[in-house]
């Protein structure tokens, strides 16, 4: 019983230098590939946040448009400072979580958005109509 045991012993092997070496490449690579990916998805996500953003200040503006100056929407000017309090929380923060210090929102002659535009600490972030980046839009800061 014992020499089996020992027999045993004796053939079991650990991974060799090789097998080693192919595994921490295999991770290597699929990290090369994963690390990238992770990092655009996180941007994308504080993008589609900074948009939303964006969408609650419009829907803010409307509702204080509608209440305070009798639905006239017209060549219309709305201020982050028209809408803290009653219509928005103080201290409202972006997608990357930084406050808000500024913002507008503005409606054309029709009555239409125009755009919407807030300032952080990183710089301001503009939208159009349709809560895009316009072409050329870029923010200031990073």
């Amino acid at each position: 019983m014992f020499n089996g045991l020992k027999r045993v012993s004796k053939e079991e092997k650990g991974f060799t230098l090789i097998e080693l070496l192919a595994v921490i490449i295999i991770i290597g690579i699929i990290a090369a590939i994963a690390v990238p990916s992770i990092g655009g998805l996180i941007n994308k996500t504080k993008d589609d946040a900074d948009k939303a953003t964006a969408q609650q200040l419009y829907e803010a503006a409307r509702l204080y448009l509608t209440a305070e100056k009798n639905g006239d929407f017209s060549n219309a000017t709305v201020t982050l400072t028209d809408l803290e309090g009653k219509y928005l929380p103080t201290n409202i923060k972006d997608g990357n979580g930084k406050e808000i210090t500024a913002a507008t929102v503005t409606f054309d002659k029709d009555g239409t958005l125009e755009s919407v535009s807030f300032t952080t600490s990183d710089g301001t972030k503009n939208f159009d109509k349709d809560f895009n980046k316009p072409a050329g839009s870029s923010t200031s800061g990073t």
